[in-house]
């Protein structure tokens, strides 16, 4: 585990966070919704799940809007969502960006279930499964709620859509899901 990753654990199992002030978010989490934001290969509106100091926004590709969605208000353009008590907010979005949150989903099978529904383009997500992370007392320790396997991910999303981009950052696994082209034969 590198040292990074061992540092922000210890430091989530000494607080709990609220996600409502800056000292909530680590300025090193922008690296990864930088590298995310690079995964993203469609158009238009982008909704970031979870934004918290929507960094996201930086990096957008030109062709794309953003749609912040959060437990708390960021500007007046931020949806109110919490993805534990809320269905998805009935608002157009292309691509959907999860950076961090899923973490703190209780019923990511709900959540994955309603967002399929949605059909976007594209999913774009960091996840640290059980691959890389295991042991759910250490996990219920951070506040995480989910606890899935790699193969859990690729097994509810797979399917509707093709795995198109994987790659693994400080124990953050990225993925980047397109919607799967029907065959025609």
């Amino acid at each position: 585990m590198s040292l990074n990753l061992f540092a922000a654990i210890r430091n989530r199992i000494l607080y709990h966070p609220t996600w409502r002030d800056a000292d909530d978010f680590d300025e090193i989490w922008k690296q990864r919704i930088e590298l995310l934001a690079s995964f993203i290969s469609q158009r238009g509106v982008v909704a970031d799940f979870g934004c918290g100091m929507m960094w996201l926004e930086r990096y957008l590709p030109p062709a794309c809007t953003y749609l912040p969605l959060d437990l708390h208000r960021r500007d007046d353009r931020t949806v109110i969502f919490d993805a534990n008590r809320d269905a998805i907010p009935d608002r157009p979005f292309a691509i959907a960006f999860l950076s961090g949150m899923l973490e703190y989903v209780a019923s990511p099978e709900g959540f994955f279930g309603q967002l399929i529904e949605r059909r976007p383009s594209q999913i774009v997500m960091s996840y640290v499964s059980t691959d890389l992370l295991p042991g759910r007392a250490h996990r219920r320790s951070l506040h995480w709620q989910s606890h899935l396997s790699t193969r859990e991910i690729l097994s509810r999303l797979v399917g509707p859509y093709r795995l198109s981009r994987y790659q693994e950052l400080r124990g953050n696994q990225l993925f980047s899901f397109e919607v799967a082209q029907e065959r025609h034969v």
